[in-house]
């Protein structure tokens, strides 16, 4: 496994160790990776992504793996930017990155900012249509929902955070082709060894 780059091993608490449950958790994560990389298989459901939820009940994990995560996707947005993203979207995105970070340091009035941000990018994408029974937010740049959804996991408690934690990585990971269907795919692998990465510094001796 190739190792993380320095800018991303600020996220990661030294002393914590994973649990030997939460190891196994991560072993079948890297299986599943490494099958879809040898082309064992080219589809997984989503729900092999539901084990996140056991890795981030600890809030020390769970904040340096979100802050991990949002590093990647404003990354991702900065990197994007001049094909598809603009001025205000780059802007909100560092905001966030920002917020974000400091929440995982606990810097002063760091809640009350996330609070601000998390605000602002549920306005930005604050479209809904009705469909038959149900009313269904409009998404058009799913990098600023995973990082308005990474905000909910910072802001709340135990189960509801890392349900959020789940629904950031699902939302980073998944991808779809029709010939494969929606899932962890072909297309998903960058995403899911960044996440593995991440899990397995934990794992290592």
């Amino acid at each position: 496994m190739v190792g993380l780059p320095a800018s991303r091993r600020r996220h990661m608490p030294r002393s914590l160790r994973l649990s030997r449950e939460n190891s196994r958790r991560v072993q079948k994560l890297e299986a599943a990776l490494s099958d879809l990389q040898e082309g064992k298989t080219t589809y997984f459901s989503i729900t092999k992504l539901t084990s996140i939820k056991s890795l981030c009940r600890d809030e020390a994990c769970r904040k340096a793996y979100c802050a991990y995560l949002a590093s990647l996707v404003t990354e991702h947005i900065q990197t994007a930017a001049k094909d598809k993203n603009s001025e205000d979207v780059c802007n909100l995105a560092q905001e966030a990155g920002v917020a974000i970070s400091n929440i995982a340091n606990a810097t002063d009035n760091s809640e009350i900012l996330a609070q601000k941000t998390l605000s602002r990018l549920s306005k930005f994408q604050n479209e809904y249509r009705k469909l038959r029974w149900s009313t269904v937010r409009i998404i058009t740049n799913n990098d600023l929902l995973i990082l308005e959804t990474i905000l909910q996991s910072m802001l709340s408690q135990t189960d509801t955070a890392a349900a959020y934690a789940y629904h950031a990585t699902r939302n980073y990971v998944e991808r779809y082709n029709p010939h494969y269907g929606t899932g962890l795919i072909p297309e998903s692998i960058p995403m899911l060894k960044a996440v593995v990465q991440f899990w397995k510094r934990y794992d290592s001796p």
